[in-house]
């Protein structure tokens, strides 16, 4: 017989020195712990008392809530890593471009690497991207 896991979710919500882990299916199961390290572990033996099941069938996904106002910061962090993760791999296929055509037009690596303040086999590296 195959066991199966049950996936529960869960918030924990920090309260003076400790946090508070709520399971989003079971709201009454509670558990309080110091470290988020430990919430999953910690909360899934309060899934299981609450539900009579047990600990090992458990798979406890534990998700942060913010204070609103480093909520909507973290949201902004966010936003801006993804812009600037578009913007780099746009960089880096107009700079493939910019040394694909420098080399296309009869530069030679040496020439174009030293232009671009890269080594010839930067240059080729690109090349070959």
């Amino acid at each position: 017989m195959v066991e199966t896991m049950t996936v529960f979710t869960a918030t924990a919500t920090r309260s003076g020195d400790w946090w508070v882990v709520q399971c989003d299916q079971h709201p009454a199961a509670l558990s309080q712990v110091r470290s988020l390290g430990s919430a999953a572990s910690t909360h899934a033996e309060a899934i299981a008392f609450v539900t009579g099941t047990e600990v090992s069938d458990q798979d406890v996904t534990v998700t942060v809530v913010l204070p609103t106002d480093l909520a909507e910061l973290f949201d902004e962090v966010q936003r801006l890593r993804a812009e600037a993760d578009e913007r780099s791999v746009a960089a880096a296929a107009r700079w493939r471009q910019l040394v694909t055509d420098l080399t296309e037009s009869g530069w030679s690596f040496a020439d174009t690497a030293r232009a671009l303040h890269v080594s010839p086999q930067r240059v080729s590296q690109l090349i070959e991207a």
